[in-house]
């Protein structure tokens, strides 16, 4: 286990977004950005990182901008210009397109980091595993450098080189927590279900406040 007294938190906003052809961290859900759901999720570490070559998209923001330090390098780029940047012994990271990503599922990953391991990586209840939301601890750096400098940006197969915890969560969390925004249609529809659902929600709200009982001998009379 590992708290966040040792441990800080990186947010990973480096990528270009193409296939989203916007800027997926600022995308807009129940009248917050993903960022600020996502800093509000890591609340609890004192160090909060945001993975970005442009610091402006941290004005705002509770979270200090680390740039890569080899651009064009996807997320390991990122994570390891934020390992060096650190002042802890790890850092949590996830995505900045998770907005069912929560304190819960910090919580977890916390919990079940072991002091002796390079990373814990999460895998989900049909088996895929989730490079991007776990802990890596500074032990990883040079590892991250050496597949840098050989262009050798692959998540999957640094972590067969490290000693990595992979967390099975089917117990532990939903497997919703991984859901993202990729594509356009992925956010219209995430939104649309977003709204059904509060809709549902309040219908029902409604509906309940307007059910009078009524008992009346041995029956259960419901009138609206």
């Amino acid at each position: 286990m590992i708290t966040e007294k040792n441990c800080g938190a990186v947010i990973l906003a480096g990528g270009r977004s193409s296939r989203m052809g916007r800027n997926k961290a600022l995308i807009t859900i129940n009248g917050g950005t993903l960022l600020a759901h996502l800093s509000h999720a890591l609340s609890r570490f004192d160090e909060k990182l945001l993975s970005t070559n442009d610091p402006l998209m941290a004005a705002g923001y509770p979270l200090h901008p680390v740039a890569d330090k080899y651009p064009n390098s996807g997320p390991m780029g990122g994570l390891h210009a934020s390992l060096l940047a650190t002042r802890k012994q790890a850092l949590l990271c996830v995505p900045c397109d998770l907005p069912n990503f929560n304190a819960q599922a910090a919580d977890v990953l916390l919990t079940h980091f072991s002091s002796g391991a390079d990373a814990l990586v999460c895998v989900d209840s049909q088996g895929r595993t989730h490079p991007l939301c776990g802990i890596y601890s500074r032990s990883t750096i040079s590892l991250f450098e050496q597949f840098l400098v050989n262009g050798n940006y692959r998540m999957h197969a640094a972590l067969q080189k490290m000693n990595c915890i992979f967390l099975q969560t089917a117990d532990l969390f939903s497997d919703q927590v991984f859901f993202c925004f990729v594509l356009p249609l992925f956010f219209i529809a995430g939104q649309r279900v977003i709204m059904r659902v509060q809709q549902a929600m309040r219908i029902f709200a409604v509906g309940l406040s307007q059910i009078f009982v009524i008992k009346h001998f041995d029956r259960l009379v419901v009138m609206r």
